[in-house]
C-alpha cells in the first residue's frame, strides 16, 4: 500500500480513491529525539474548573472533565494533526475499499498497555463491539450503527459483531451495511481503545460499579494516571515505555480550581495553563505582559438551551421559537464573551465547510416572543405581567454547571429575559457530571449544555430518534429526546452519500431544518482560549474541539 496522510478535505471523497491508505511516518519518534537534546522533565499543572465524575473508561466517559483523563490515558487508531489531516496513532496503516464499505486498520509494531501486556487487534474489536452489547448503557451505541450485524449484537442474538473481523494480531477489518462516508473518522478517531484483558472480567451491566478499575485506568497513552483525589486533583506520571518515545514531562497534574482564584494561581506559577472561554481584553493584555502565550481556537461546537421534549410545554415549535426571541443572546456574546464567539442559529459554526447561509436569526425581540406564545395557546396576563399555561403560571427550572463563568452569568440573564415575558425561572447550579447524568436520564426541564460537533458534520448521535431511551434510562447525547423522521432521513443520507457537493446540500438542509424546528435554542459558538506559560515549549494545536493533548509527549517546561 502506498503510504500517505489522509487530508480532512478528502474525507468527503475518501471512498472515491481506490485502496486509499494512510500511514504515520514515525514523526513522533523523530520529534522526540530532537527535543531530547533540548531538555526534559518538569511537572505541568493544568487548571480544570469542575471535578471529573471518575468514569475513566472511554466507552462511558461523556463529560468534558472525564475526557480530560481518558484522552490522556487512552488513544484511538487515528487522530488529526495540526493541518486537519488524519495521521496514525495506534494504527500505522489504514485503507478503505473502493465501495466505501470495508475499512482496514493495521496496528503499529510492539504496542503495549501500561501494565506491560501487548495490544492486539482483539482489543480494538472488543473496544468497538463493547458499545453494542445488550447490557451497555453508555452514550456511544450510535457509533457502531453503520456496522454490519449491529442489530443482532444489540438484541443478544450473537456474541460477536459480524462486521468486525480480526485478520491477524495487528489487523482489523470493519464492514458497514452501506457506503459510509465517515468510516475513518468514526472508527479511527471516535474510539479510544481500552484493554480487553482487564474489562472482559467485568460484566457490562456492572461496568459503572467497577469503581476500582474505572478510577485506575490502564491505557496506551504517554501518561499513566497515578492518583485521583475528587474535587482536588488528578496526577499522571510519564509512561517511559510509550510507543512514541518517553515523554519529556515527568508528571501532569489536572488541578481543580475556580475562576475566582485561577488567574492569581497562573500569575504565581502555581498552574501552567488553563482553558478559557471568558477571556477579557484586560486579562489578555495582562497575560501577555507577564510572558504568557494565548492561543484562540474557534470551536466546531455550540452552547445551547436544552428542552426536555417529553414535556407537553415544549412540544410546539412556536414555543421554542418564542424562547429564542425572548433570549438576549447578543448580550452574552458581546458582554460575557467579549466578542470571543458568535451567535449560533444551528449546530454548525459559520466557519464550518457546510454551514447553511440563509438562517433565521431570532434576534432579541420580547414582543415577537409574546406573539408566538399567544399563537401557541399560552396566555399572558398584562396586569400581572405573568404567563399562564392551561391556567397555571408558567414556571420552569434551569439546571446548569459550576466552573464556566459565562454559563454561570448567563443563567440569571436568562432568568430576567424570561421574567420579561412573564415566565418564572428557578436556577439550580451543580457539578457538571451530576447535571449531565440527570439530563441524560431526562431529569430536567431546561438545561445549559455545550456540545462539540463531529468534524465531518455527522449529527447522528445527537439527533437520531432511534437512540432515544425511556425516561430514567441513559438516552445518550439525544437526551432532549427529539424525534423527527425528516431529520432522521437527512442524517442517514449524510452518512451514505460520498459526493462532496451532495453532502454539502444535505448538511445545508439539516442546518435549515434545525434552525426552523429549534429542538434546542442554539446560543453561541465560542472561541476557546488556551493561556499557557511561556516556559511550556513544543505545545502544538489542532483545529478541532476535544483534542487537548496533541503530541504531549514532546511538550516540556523550560528550566
Amino acid at each position: 500500500m502506498k503510504k500517505r496522510i489522509v487530508s480532512l478535505s478528502l474525507i468527503l471523497a475518501l471512498i472515491l480513491s481506490i485502496g486509499l491508505t494512510g500511514c504515520s511516518s514515525g514523526s513522533a519518534g523523530k520529534t522526540a529525539d530532537t527535543t531530547a537534546a533540548i531538555t526534559s522533565g518538569g511537572v505541568l499543572k493544568t487548571a480544570i474548573f469542575s471535578s471529573p465524575g471518575g468514569i475513566f473508561n472511554p466507552a462511558f466517559a461523556t463529560d468534558t472533565y472525564d475526557m480530560y483523563v481518558t484522552r490522556l490515558v487512552f488513544e484511538p487508531l487515528l487522530r488529526y494533526n495540526t493541518q486537519g489531516e488524519f495521521e496514525g496513532q495506534l494504527a500505522e496503516k489504514w485503507s478503505a475499499s473502493p465501495d466505501g464499505k470495508v475499512f482496514t486498520f493495521v496496528l503499529r509494531d510492539g504496542l503495549k498497555w501500561q501494565d506491560g501486556e501487548p495490544v492486539t487487534a482483539d482489543d480494538v474489536k472488543y473496544s468497538i463491539e463493547y458499545v453494542g452489547y445488550p447490557d451497555y448503557k453508555g452514550a456511544r451505541a450510535s457509533f457502531i450503527s453503520a456496522i454490519k450485524g449491529v442489530d443482532d449484537l444489540k438484541q443478544g442474538k450473537t456474541k460477536d459483531l459480524a462486521g468486525i473481523k480480526v485478520i491477524d494480531k495487528k489487523t482489523i477489518e470493519i464492514t458497514t451495511v452501506d457506503t459510509f462516508a465517515s468510516g475513518f473518522l468514526r472508527f479511527g478517531t471516535n474510539f479510544e481503545i481500552f484493554p480487553k484483558h482487564i474489562w472482559e472480567k467485568v460484566p457490562v451491566a456492572k461496568a459503572l460499579e467497577a469503581t476500582d478499575i474505572l478510577r485506575n485506568p490502564i491505557g496506551t497513552g504517554p501518561f499513566k494516571m497515578t492518583k485521583f483525589v475528587p474535587d482536588q486533583y488528578i496526577e499522571f506520571t510519564r509512561n517511559d515505555n510509550y510507543w512514541g518515545g518517553a515523554p519529556k514531562l515527568e508528571k501532569i497534574i489536572l488541578q481543580k480550581t475556580n475562576m475566582d482564584v485561577a488567574q492569581a494561581q497562573l500569575l504565581k506559577g502555581e498552574i501552567d495553563q488553563m482553558y478559557m472561554v471568558n477571556l477579557s481584553k484586560a486579562d489578555e493584555t495582562l497575560y501577555k505582559s507577564k510572558g504568557f502565550n494565548i492561543k484562540p481556537l474557534t470551536q466546531n461546537a455550540y452552547q445551547y438551551l436544552a428542552f426536555n421534549l417529553t414535556m407537553d410545554a415544549f412540544k410546539d415549535k412556536k414555543i421554542r421559537q418564542a424562547f429564542a426571541y425572548a433570549m438576549d443572546r447578543a448580550s452574552v456574546v458581546d458582554n460575557l464573551l467579549e466578542g470571543h464567539g458568535v451567535i449560533a442559529n444551528n449546530p454548525y459554526p459559520p466557519t464550518f465547510w457546510a454551514s447553511p447561509k440563509e438562517l433565521k436569526e431570532y434576534k432579541y425581540d420580547p414582543k415577537k416572543a409574546l406573539e408566538l406564545f399567544k399563537e401557541a395557546g399560552w396566555v399572558y396576563n398584562e396586569n400581572e405581567k405573568k404567563m399562564y399555561i392551561n391556567g397555571k403560571p408558567a414556571k420552569f427550572t434551569l439546571k446548569y454547571s459550576k466552573g464556566n463563568v459565562v454559563t454561570e452569568k448567563s443563567a440569571p440573564l436568562l432568568q430576567q429575559n424570561l421574567k420579561d415575558v412573564g415566565i418564572e425561572l428557578d436556577l439550580q447550579i451543580m457539578e457538571f457530571s451530576v447535571m449531565f447524568d440527570q439530563a441524560k436520564k431526562g431529569d430536567f426541564e431546561l438545561a445549559f449544555i455545550g456540545q462539540g460537533n463531529e468534524n465531518d458534520g455527522d449529527l447522528s448521535k445527537f439527533y437520531l430518534s432511534k437512540y432515544i431511551k425511556p425516561l430514567g434510562e441513559n438516552s445518550g447525547s439525544n437526551f432532549i429526546r427529539y424525534k423527527n423522521p425528516e431529520l432522521d432521513k437527512l442524517i442517514n443520507d449524510s452518512l451514505t452519500h460520498i459526493d462532496q457537493k451532495e453532502r454539502v446540500g444535505i448538511f445545508n438542509k439539516i442546518g435549515l431544518l434545525l434552525n426552523e424546528e429549534l429542538p434546542v435554542i442554539y446560543r453561541y459558538h465560542w472561541d476557546e482560549n488556551i493561556v499557557y506559560s511561556g516556559k511550556l515549549k513544543n505545545r502544538e494545536f489542532t483545529p478541532f474541539a476535544g483534542i487537548y493533548y496533541y503530541k504531549i509527549e514532546n511538550w516540556y517546561l523550560e528550566k
